[in-house]
């Protein structure tokens, strides 16, 4: 609380009106930014404390008498004989900061450095400051993005200011503070720290070592690793194991937050392990699992990304074949990811009381799916990998893109979910094929489809006109912009198809003789319509050709005749057509296939002639349903 007041009192002591800001100077301010309160604040605090801190830098109450540029600086002039280094943009190579400047015929002592005042110059390699004795404050981004700037002396009167800490922000290549001897800090080791050695204040980004050893007692302060692109390992002097490691992480977070390798370790113990080929799995070291999606922001950490992408190029590499169809590809992805990934228990338990759950920004994430729970002891039974709707959307997505499919994620609202709505997926098949109307779009849920006794396919490649009524995509949202998303929808489909009415040419409801025939001349497809065309497909590979025929004649030759579904064809097959004849409505949508021996797409007397003729053959029993023998043929293929 204590935190929280002090924050809400530097808010409330800058004023802004219009374009005007109405403040003290940007020091008196800077002074109150306690470390540990700016690392607990919310993001838009700080985001208001940065803007506002920076429009006060420019706001004091001195105003310049005069200007004069010396050694290709320019310098402000204040009365009581003060200058500010205002601009230093034109200056390279080393740059030496005077005591004093000369002009009017008078001595002006350098006080400040101004705003952005070397920011962005490239040229510079080195600021010697240590003869500016009455050089006490940086304002804001003062040598931010010199980006070939490597050592840095520092004034003995300077005050460490948190502006002090982002002055050399983007500064890629400082290598060290030269060690010089300061009122109000000390430097080891080309590491700058506060006077008293109890704060770590700035750690130069290009500093060579990959290891950091902090000494009990001392802390980090505000953006002290920003940019480290060198470091990896941290050694604390705390216990690392797994009852510390959430303590110990968070605690140390801005050193795990702002360095720039991907290999993070605190106490030689590695968080992320990263493989060196697609073949392997990345993973979080057993220590941090339980507590790595709690530290490290889900939505924008460069690790995080990258785990993600590692995870996801693993599945596919493992999982999918060369020369796999479409199809294919997003069937083998829906069965791994319902065989890995299990609902948030806790989420649910909410949902089952009509409760809005907890949010969690670990379930909402492209990571979410991948990153793996250990078992806490608290609200998880068991280890594993747990998330919600919008976390298997955005894996499935993730997987079939990286696979070549294209599937986008899709949130709206379902009927089982009335409390927080839903996210499934839409997926175009062939959508890399050269011919546009081979393109069909199609729904899948993998939440929906993975529950506690196994995983099914009621929601898979289903239309959303049709068979998948309890999705509404009215108020859909479209992801088009994720990291990976290399194949893109960019509008809701008019159109989606299913692969359950596959083989029903006609669209008569039942796959027959009848839909042979029209199969048999396909080469006239053109005339078809879409949905035609998209039911003639019935090995999904995109093309309508002589292999969907023969799929399709296979499969109506082993059910013709076969009217009792016995393997055989006989007199019982013949009494049940005769029955069937004669009571039309008794003949279920199974029998239709097999009922018309003649192919002709009635059902009459002439039937039962043409069946006597195949009394004493034997057929090869398949699914009553040619969408079921399709789906049936297509997962033997696969597994």
């Amino acid at each position: 609380m204590n935190s929280i007041k002090k924050i809400s009192a530097l808010l409330s002591a800058l004023i802004i009106s219009g374009s005007a800001v109405i403040a003290a100077p940007a020091s008196a301010y800077a002074d109150k930014l306690d470390d540990e309160i700016v690392r607990s604040a919310p993001s838009f605090v700080l985001s208001k404390l940065e803007t506002s801190l920076s429009a006060a830098s420019f706001s004091t109450e001195q105003s310049s008498i005069d200007e004069v540029t010396q050694h290709n600086i320019v310098y402000s002039l204040f009365d009581g004989h003060e200058a500010h280094v205002k601009d230093g943009s034109a200056v390279s190579g080393t740059v030496q900061i005077p005591d004093a400047v000369y002009a009017n015929g008078t001595y002006y002592i350098v006080k400040k450095i101004e705003t952005s005042a070397f920011e962005g110059n490239n040229n510079i390699k080195a600021v010697d400051m240590q003869y500016a004795s009455g050089l006490t404050e940086f304002e804001n981004r003062a040598f931010r993005d010199c980006k070939n700037l490597e050592t840095v002396a520092l004034p003995f009167n300077l005050e460490l200011t948190a502006f002090v800490s982002t002055a050399f922000g983007g500064c890629e290549s400082l290598r060290e503070f030269v060690p010089v001897y300061g009122k109000n800090f000390n430097i080891i080791d080309g590491v700058l720290y506060t006077a008293d050695m109890t704060k770590v204040f700035r750690y130069p980004p290009a500093k060579s070592g990959d290891s950091f050893t902090l000494e009990n007692g001392v802390s980090i302060g505000f953006k002290a690793f920003e940019g480290a692109k060198y470091l990896q390992n941290l050694n604390v002097p705390e216990e690392l194991n797994e009852s510390t490691a959430e303590s110990i992480l968070k605690k140390y977070q801005v050193f795990v937050k702002d360095i720039e390798s991907m290999n993070i370790s605190i106490n030689g113990v590695s968080v992320f392990h990263f493989p060196e080929n697609d073949f392997e799995a990345p993973s979080v070291d057993p220590i941090f699992r339980g507590v790595v999606a709690d530290v490290f922001n889900v939505f924008t950490d460069k690790r995080i990304d990258h785990y993600t992408k590692c995870y996801v190029n693993y599945v596919v590499k493992t999982v999918i074949k060369d020369g796999d169809t479409d199809l294919e590809k997003a069937l083998k992805l829906h069965d791994w990811l319902c065989e890995r990934v299990k609902y948030d228990p806790v989420v649910s338990a909410c949902l089952a009381r009509k409760e809005i759950p907890e949010y969690k920004a670990k379930n909402h994430c492209d990571a979410s799916a991948f990153i793996h729970y250990e078992n806490a002891g608290k609200d998880y039974s068991e280890a594993g990998y747990y998330t919600v709707c919008d976390g298997y959307a955005r894996a499935y997505k993730l997987l079939l893109n990286a696979a070549g499919v294209c599937c986008e994620r899709v949130s709206g609202s379902a009927t089982a979910n009335e409390i927080t709505g839903h996210a499934w997926n839409v997926v175009m098949l062939n959508a890399h094929d050269d011919d546009p109307s081979n393109d069909r779009c199609y729904y899948v849920d993998t939440t929906w489809d993975d529950n506690a006794n196994g995983y099914g396919y009621d929601n898979f490649m289903r239309s959303v006109d049709n068979d998948f009524p309890d999705h509404s995509t009215k108020y859909c949202n479209w992801e088009i912009e994720g990291n990976f998303n290399e194949i893109e929808l960019t509008s809701i489909p008019e159109k989606s198809y299913s692969i359950w009415t596959i083989g029903d040419i006609n669209g008569d409801s039942y796959v027959t003789g009848a839909d042979l025939f029209i199969l048999r001349e396909y080469e006239n497809s053109n005339d078809w319509t879409d949905d035609m065309r998209a039911n003639a497909d019935v090995n999904f590979d995109g093309i309508i050709n002589e292999n969907d025929v023969e799929i399709l004649s296979f499969f109506i030759d082993a059910r013709l005749g076969d009217i009792n579904n016995s393997g055989n064809i006989d007199e019982y097959d013949y009494l049940s057509l005769k029955h069937y004849l004669e009571r039309p409505q008794d003949i279920g949508s199974y029998m239709k296939v097999s009922a018309d021996v003649n192919m002709d797409g009635s059902y009459d007397d002439r039937d039962l002639e043409a069946l006597k003729s195949l009394f004493g053959r034997s057929c090869e029993k398949v699914n009553y349903y040619f969408n079921q023998y399709c789906f049936e043929k297509i997962q033997q293929k696969i597994k």
